[in-house]
């Protein structure tokens, strides 16, 4: 009964998940670290996963496993702020990545959709460097976020394959390009927006072996080959399908009840990170008991027709 337990199950996973990105190194000077680096991981993971605030964290982790010694939750703001790269980030989703691949359905000619979407974080204003008159824009402070999902038609199944961020008004090729960077598995279908309609998006996504369907920007002839191509094979029906990448921006915005709590743009991204690494958690975990109660249910009709 213990897989069936939301935070039980989902803590469970996260020690497991952040125990495979390997041992940190035994410092030669200085104090050794009171907690593991896994374990703080482990935390940060918790408390995305269920919106949870810094202080909520460790009583709600007591209550599960009573004999584990937990960090404070300024100690757990200070790892993601100084401690959490971003190679261990990557390395930490690429590792989801590859537990998930054996669990989805494998089809033919699947759909990739790139998007992006800006976040709101809690600092109060953002300035930008263009005035409206005299006076600096202010404006709500945000980053950018790249998703490069795979949508799975017949099960109707969306997984993030590619996560990068950026500052608020970060190019929408210079993240497309790097999250297509970070992807090298599958051939389909992708599909982008007009912000992604540049040469580098295009010639990338032949190299991977996609089928780039994205949508031109308005005016003008379109005279490049490349783009005349894409204009020519450009499928209204299949763009359409583009429209399910929205929930999950939607799904990272109204989870959070409003903003980022973070102030710092850096945490802001980091979270996003995060963001994206537990929805591909919480699939996982969704596809996993679904096996379980499966062969649970296969095994007492097994036995009802044994006896």
């Amino acid at each position: 009964m213990a897989l069936f337990n939301k935070p039980l199950r989902c803590k469970i996973a996260s020690l497991r998940l952040a125990g495979q990105i390997g041992r940190e190194k035994r410092k030669s000077r200085g104090r050794p670290p009171i907690y593991p680096k896994r374990l703080d991981v482990a935390l940060l993971l918790f408390r995305v996963y269920f919106s949870l605030p810094y202080r909520a964290v460790r009583p709600m982790i007591q209550d599960l496993f009573p004999e584990l010694v937990c960090p404070s939750f300024p100690a757990l703001h200070w790892f993601l702020q100084s401690k959490a790269s971003w190679p261990l980030l990557r390395r930490l989703f690429q590792q989801l990545k590859r537990q998930l691949a054996p669990l989805l359905p494998q089809e033919e000619g699947a759909l990739w959709v790139l998007d992006t979407s800006g976040l709101a974080y809690r600092a109060k204003s953002q300035l930008l460097e263009w005035y409206r008159g005299k006076w600096l824009r202010v404006m709500r402070a945000h980053i950018r976020v790249c998703l490069l999902m795979r949508y799975v038609r017949h099960a109707r199944l969306l997984v993030i394959q590619a996560v990068q961020v950026g500052p608020g008004y970060a190019s929408d090729t210079r993240l497309g390009q790097k999250a297509l960077a970070q992807e090298r598995l599958g051939k389909g279908i992708l599909l982008a927006d007009a912000g992604f309609d540049a040469g580098p998006v295009f010639e990338q996504a032949e190299q991977a072996g996609w089928q780039a369907m994205i949508r031109l920007k308005r005016g003008g002839t379109v005279r490049h080959p490349r783009r005349r191509q894409a204009q020519e094979r450009f499928d209204r029906q299949v763009y359409r399908l583009r429209a399910v990448a929205e929930g999950v921006f939607g799904g990272m915005k109204t989870g959070q009840n409003g903003p980022f709590r973070e102030l710092i743009d850096k945490m802001a991204m980091k979270k996003a990170i995060l963001e994206a690494l537990c929805y591909n958690l919480r699939i996982s975990l969704t596809l996993f008991v679904l096996l379980l109660r499966l062969l649970f249910y296969h095994g007492k009709l097994a036995q009802r027709t044994i006896y």
